[in-house]
């Protein structure tokens, strides 16, 4: 069944698990399904979706970047999504050629990580010397990582003189256990190391300003990683569905946690946010089942829809005065929280929390 008629078929009844059974019923992959439900979670989709609409390329241009700057999604992969809900809702899209603003990011496609490699049994890994020699460039691409055979080895040194590890450069490289990253890398791109779930061991150097996101996205092996103090952002689903992670560390300039930055993280214990933090945004901590005690910084004025959502060990958590609004469904699925107090001037959306939860307003 196609997505549009599995769409209409469902389309009064229509909420998020309902859109994620549509589009496993259509097949579409992983990738492409978390895309379709983060459109349809920001809303974008209401204001193009009347039937008979048009969606210029100015509005593609202002859509992908917006998903880009809050939701962390790809240009290309946000195209792709609104363009199959654009066509769903009977919507017309610009035909090509693409946008100029979107040729920078090269089409990719977002299929599952292809099946041989992952069969492939671990091989030695090259020298440090030997890799040095075979590649002295300053961005490590996907194709790179696949010409050199290092998708289908445990331990990885990629070479000093690397500025940028690039999008997808690892992704669904499933034999890899230990990486080393060298000083001077200062970004690690979109999916960079996503579903590498043997990976248990990392280093990300103090040179790392920008870690993108989904970097490490179901890494289900990875228990404890260190986040550099130069890092200022916790990117959109940056550590989604680390499942092993039990205890990490927030550097001290982070500003933002991002979309479903921590979400599915089921074995995370211990978490600090430190006092730089604002805002805390949906789903980032969702589905963080072991987690019992959270401090919220005294700065933050914002947690987002479904941030702590199925957190349900969660017993203790503080909402500070400066807190202005609590998302729709914030605290639902939190079985043992009994008891939370906000401030008295706090808005409170939908039905944040659960109802055996005793919510008093501060004086």
């Amino acid at each position: 069944m196609d997505f549009k008629t599995a769409l209409n078929q469902r389309k009064a009844m229509l909420n998020r698990n309902v859109l994620m059974g549509i589009l496993q019923d259509c097949g579409m992959n992983k990738r492409t399904s978390q895309v379709m439900v983060m459109l349809y979670e920001c809303g974008i989709m209401e204001g193009i979706g009347r039937s008979g609409s048009v969606v210029s390329s100015g509005d593609v241009i202002r859509f992908t970047a917006r998903l880009e700057r809050d939701y962390g999604i790809a240009p290309q992969f946000a195209e792709e999504g609104i363009r199959l809900w654009a066509q769903a809702l009977g919507a017309q899209m610009p035909s090509a050629p693409r946008p100029k603003a979107l040729e920078q990011t090269p089409p990719v496609p977002a299929p599952a990580p292809v099946q041989p490699v992952r069969q492939q049994p671990p091989v030695p890994a090259p020298s440090a010397a030997a890799q040095g020699k075979r590649f002295s460039g300053t961005i490590l691409t996907r194709e790179d990582v696949i010409r050199l055979g290092w998708d289908r080895v445990s331990t990885v040194t990629i070479p000093v003189g690397v500025k940028e590890i690039g999008e997808r450069a690892f992704d669904g490289c499933s034999s890899l256990v230990n990486i080393c990253i060298p000083e001077g890398v200062t970004s690690i791109g979109y999916w960079a190391f996503s579903a590498c779930t043997s990976l248990e061991n990392i280093r990300i150097p103090e040179s790392v300003t920008c870690i993108k996101s989904w970097a490490f996205g179901g890494c289900t092996n990875l228990v404890n990683i260190r986040i550099p103090e130069s890092v200022t952002d916790i990117s959109p689903a940056t550590f989604y569905g680390c499942t092993n992670l039990v205890n990490i560390r927030i550097p001290e300039r982070v500003t933002t946690i991002g979309y479903n930055a921590f979400g599915e993280c089921t074995n995370l214990v211990n978490i600090r946010i430190p006092e730089s933090v604002s805002s805390i945004g949906p789903w980032a901590f969702s589905g963080c089942t072991s987690l019992a005690n959270i401090r919220i910084p005294e700065r933050v004025t914002t947690i987002g829809y479904n941030a702590f959502y199925g957190c349900t060990s969660l017993v203790n958590i503080r909402i500070p005065e400066r807190v202005t609004l609590i998302g729709e469904s914030a605290f639902q699925g939190c079985t043992s929280l009994k008891q939370i107090t906000i401030p008295d001037e706090c808005a409170v959306w939908g039905d944040a929390f659960p109802e055996h939860t005793q919510v008093i307003r501060r004086k």
